[in-house]
């Protein structure tokens, strides 16, 4: 499903009561990542990458995932790509 379109600020400013102001709220990236679409693939690991990559998820909670995209977005940046 799609997001509206933002409202400019200036038009809210305009429905605001006496007293009330908006408030800038930044937003973390990486939650804004969990909210993109997504394709569902099969992927081949070696058996010890996938075992450390479980075991770290273990420790931290992680989503399999969300590390494996993290990990792509990582070396795909690295290699400039």
């Amino acid at each position: 499903e799609e997001w509206p379109r933002p409202t400019k600020a200036e038009r809210l400013e305009k429905k605001l009561a006496p007293g009330e102001r908006l408030v800038p709220v930044p937003v973390d990236e990486h939650l804004l990542h969990q909210y993109k679409p997504k394709t569902r693939v099969n992927v081949s690991l070696p058996n010890e990458v996938l075992a450390r990559l479980d075991q770290y998820r273990a420790e931290t909670g992680e989503d399999r995932s969300a590390l494996l995209a993290a990990g792509a977005e990582l070396l795909l940046t690295q290699r400039g790509a």
